[in-house]
């Protein structure tokens, strides 16, 4: 399967063999960064949802099958439930079904891209004050990030984060100082 870095956009073939249902650890060869990748996730077909029991709803909308689940791991760990979606129309069909407290999109999306999924999630009237994180691996500077915030966007991280400064972003945004409960 290929996987791409977070944080300088290399991608890699991965191959685990073994199968056994565990997290890898993949250190990126030309920014030196390590992320986690399912093992489970990278041999099978990705299940439609990583929800899971307990805690505010964050909806985590990202191309990239290793970048989704590794947040989704980060968010679960700190205690909140969290659903995956892999593009902006998958994004905007969970939205009601779910009723996120908190939207985490990626802008570099197929289709549809996150600026895009921002503004429809603002014209609907059902989630205009739902709380959004942008992120971003290629958008940094401060013309980008005005884009952003004019489109709705909340927040702003890069993809290339310590998983406390996520949860610490996320926990800010829900106004929840105690892990999401």
């Amino acid at each position: 399967m290929k996987i791409q870095c977070p944080g300088c956009g290399k991608t890699y073939r991965l191959d685990d063999a073994r199968g056994a249902a565990r997290t890898l650890k993949v250190r990126c060869r030309a920014c030196d960064s390590v992320f986690q990748v399912k093992a489970a996730a990278v041999g099978a077909a990705e299940a439609p949802s990583t929800a899971s029991a307990g805690g505010k709803r964050i909806l985590v909308c990202d191309d990239a099958l290793f970048f989704r689940t590794m947040v989704a791991d980060v968010l679960k760990e700190a205690g909140f439930t969290v659903e995956t979606a892999a593009d902006g129309e998958e994004t905007l069909a969970l939205v009601p079904s779910f009723s996120p407290h908190l939207l985490i999109v990626d802008l570099q999306l197929p289709g549809m891209n996150g600026i895009e999924v921002i503004r429809r999630i603002r014209q609907e009237k059902d989630s205009e004050d739902l709380p959004i994180l942008a992120m971003s691996g290629v958008f940094t500077d401060s013309s980008d990030v005005m884009v952003m915030e004019d489109a709705g966007a909340d927040d702003y991280i890069g993809k290339k984060f310590k998983k406390e400064h996520l949860v610490k972003r996320v926990r800010g945004l829900l106004k929840d100082d105690h892990g999401g409960a």
